[in-house]
């Protein structure tokens, strides 16, 4: 686990990675072992957590930042 990027809290169980450092990182929900993304990137997040768009909405074809070992539970 020491490898295995960290997650920023953003509200509640909702996370972003802190690394890769890059614009576009995707935002996840993390509820014990339920793992799943939550936002393509923190615009799309705030839109959802706001109201302004369903979670059933999100493009996932365009989330274009994979985190190492974070994405591959999402898939």
């Amino acid at each position: 686990m020491d490898k295995v990027p960290k997650l920023i809290p953003i509200y509640s169980h909702r996370y972003i990675p802190s690394s890769l450092n890059e614009i576009g990182n995707p935002v996840y929900s993390v509820h014990q072992t339920d793992i799943i993304y939550y936002g393509k990137d923190l615009w799309d997040y705030f839109n959802i957590e706001f109201g302004n768009k369903m979670h059933k909405d999100i493009a996932f074809n365009e989330i274009k930042t994979k985190i190492p070992f974070w994405s591959e539970l999402c898939e």
